[in-house]
């Protein structure tokens, strides 16, 4: 009888799946998703996304306020910090401890709360003084809670939300 040979898969299977769920451009979006981004902004005329717009790029024209970034500065603020979550959830991925889109989600629910924490701490620039008489603080992306409500996060593949 000749002799014969056994394959014994030890995760080999399982490491090409989790390197192919990664190669097929798997990121995280967070901020006003689209679902939200389109609704009317309390009674306004302005959508949720327009107001979000407004706040983080800010405008000249004395419609609308003056530059208050609550998105891109977190990013920035916390950029390392992310980049070493992500770094963690790749490398538990590929030992097979943590799906990728799991890791990312992680990374996600991170940026949220600190998007969050940046709108309720951002103190510049004041409001107009008007404004802090009709709200009663000068906290200047605070007045409903609606936006700090409507941030979230979503894990994308493939290129598709």
């Amino acid at each position: 009888m000749p002799p014969s040979v056994e394959d014994i898969d030890m995760g080999y299977k399982k490491f090409m799946a989790t390197m192919a769920d990664m190669a097929g451009e798997v990121g995280v979006d967070v901020g006003i998703l689209q679902k939200d981004g389109s609704q009317n902004y309390d009674k306004g005329d302005a959508t949720l996304a327009q107001v979000a717009t407004y706040n983080e790029f800010g405008s000249k024209d004395g419609k609308h306020p003056p530059e208050r970034s609550f998105l891109r500065s977190t990013a920035d603020t916390n950029r390392t910090k992310y980049a070493d979550r992500i770094q963690k959830s790749v490398e538990a991925a590929v030992d097979g401890k943590l799906h990728i889109e799991r890791g990312l989600g992680l990374v996600g629910e991170m940026a949220k709360n600190d998007v969050v924490r940046t709108i309720d701490t951002l103190k510049d620039p004041k409001n107009a003084d008007s404004t802090v008489a009709r709200k009663g603080a000068n906290n200047p992306l605070v007045d409903t809670g609606r936006l700090k409500r409507s941030i979230a996060y979503e894990v994308t593949k493939g290129g598709s939300k």
